[in-house]
């Protein structure tokens, strides 16, 4: 049934661009199903500035985030009304319209937003033709929300040019012909053209439709020394660990769309749609979500539409031996003599994820924000596998070892949560790679999540777990048998 009332429009800006979005307002306003909120329009005389916006944000059914040279170098404007809004987002449904970038003269995208594709409103001669896309956006959102999309405005309102910045000093623009120095960013959920991962900067091979890269056997260092002042007492001591074998190590974790086939060819259940329910987590713990699993990774009310090249995410490690016992029956004719698709150990992550110097990073010791999926430069959600490489990749060329999902190894953690019952220095005839363990043994995750910090995210770090969270995924290796 069509519900009577507008569809909400939050239009998001920094003041000075104000006198353009107070026209974008009027004109949405003219169509006479869209109901837009700008604070100069609705705010009264004596209201609470910061109250009144942020009940607007969450009661809008859409966001409208004005972007320019001006707005993104604004820090206030970023860090306060960008995270509301990217916090509403986070409550979404996958795959449904929510938040538009919209950018009013050319301008770099604030990373967090990158996700979302964006729409141009410049130069002025192609407005029009915006707009009309703008309107597009909103409809298939009123149409969702079985909202009345019909307008009913005769003649559109003129929107006037930007008014131009007042350049300091024209500074001359050097003409390069090798085109060495062009810089594109291609958004990752382009609506036609989904995202596809850069080449690698190292030789791969393909298998089972993944793509994997060559780790070598010898010595590494692993774990985390008392000089890095993040670490963890369970990742320490650092120590020299011999993997006396060679290992293809997946250059990308598992996907939705892998999965999906997975899924759809063996007739497989996982246990979260077992048992009816996921865990997930409300940022101050990990709560029993009922219809959570990987096609629904936050409840019924979510859904991976639109996300086939995300890692799948709500996956149990048995879930996850499953996929491999399958690629191994699918597979075996392709296998290199002698190596199995399985989950790798702990020292094959590790190895895979920092190269052999103990490097804190993949890419070195310095944490760089640009380099990967995290809580404080990402969108607060799993981003498209590949999308920080080659730049955040190890020395094996890895991707997406640092952010984005957890992911399951082989290797055992123990009866406890809080501590390892298996500790380093790491050895593997001690049991913790006894892989006929039960389902109450918690099993080792790796490389840290989207919504952590920096500390998190490093190589070392080491997390016990025996559920399935919107958090976790996985990666295989193809590697000599464990049992």
């Amino acid at each position: 049934m069509t519900e009577t009332r507008k569809l909400r429009v939050f239009l998001c800006h920094s003041s000075q661009d104000k006198p353009l979005v107070q026209q974008i307002y009027q004109r949405l306003n003219a169509e006479g199903w869209i109901d837009p909120w700008l604070d100069a329009e609705k705010l009264l005389p004596g209201q609470d500035w910061d109250l009144e916006i942020e009940k607007a944000v969450e009661r809008s059914d859409i966001i409208l985030v004005c972007l320019s040279n001006g707005s993104i170098s604004k820090e206030g404007y970023l860090q306060k009304e960008l995270r509301m809004v990217l916090e509403m987002t986070l409550n979404m449904p996958e795959g449904a319209i929510f938040l538009i970038p919209l950018k009013l003269e050319e301008c770099e995208i604030p990373r967090r937003l990158r996700t979302w594709q964006w729409l141009e409103f410049f130069p002025p001669a192609n407005r029009a033709a915006a707009y009309k896309k703008l309107l597009e956006s909103l409809k298939i959102r009123a149409d969702k929300l079985n909202l009345p999309a019909d307008s009913k405005t005769a003649e559109p309102v003129e929107i006037p040019p930007m008014r131009e910045q007042p350049k300091l000093k024209e500074e001359p623009v050097a003409i390069h012909s090798d085109y060495s120095d062009l810089d594109l960013y291609i958004p990752p959920e382009y609506p036609r053209l989904a995202f596809v991962p850069p080449p690698a900067k190292v030789q791969t091979w393909t298998f089972g439709e993944m793509e994997f890269v060559k780790v070598l056997h010898g010595e590494f260092l692993m774990g985390s020394t008392n000089k890095d002042k993040d670490a963890f007492e369970g990742e320490k001591p650092q120590h020299k660990l011999n993997i006396p074998y060679d290992f293809l190590m997946a250059r990308f974790p598992v996907t939705n769309a892998l999965f999906r086939t997975f899924v759809k060819k063996a007739s497989f259940k996982t246990k979260a749609e077992a048992d009816g329910f996921g865990y997930t987590w409300n940022n101050e713990e990990w709560q029993k979500t009922n219809g959570a699993n990987w096609l629904h990774p936050r409840g019924p009310e979510t859904e991976i539409t639109g996300l086939d090249n995300h890692p799948v995410v709500q996956v149990h490690w048995k879930d996850a031996h499953s996929f491999c016992a399958w690629l191994n029956q699918e597979y075996a004719s392709n296998h290199p003599r002698g190596l199995v698709f399985r989950l790798p150990t702990e020292p094959e992550w590790e190895k895979s994820a920092r190269g052999t110097d103990g490097r804190i990073f993949p890419w070195g010791n310095e944490f760089d924000p640009k380099n990967c999926n995290f809580r404080d430069d990402g969108p607060g959600r799993t981003t498209p596998i590949g999308l920080y490489s080659p730049h955040g990749d190890s020395p094996f060329g890895c991707a997406d070892m640092a952010g984005n999902v957890w992911e399951w190894t082989a290797s055992l953690w123990g009866k406890g949560s809080q501590k390892p019952d298996y500790g380093y220095p790491y050895v593997s005839r001690d049991g913790r790679e006894d892989q006929r363990s039960g389902e109450d043994v918690y099993r080792i995750l790796r490389g840290g999540s989207f919504d952590l910090v920096s500390r998190a995210v490093r190589a070392a770090v080491r997390y016990g777990s025996i559920g399935v969270g919107d958090r976790g995924g996985f990666r295989i290796v193809l590697s000599p048998d464990l049992s």
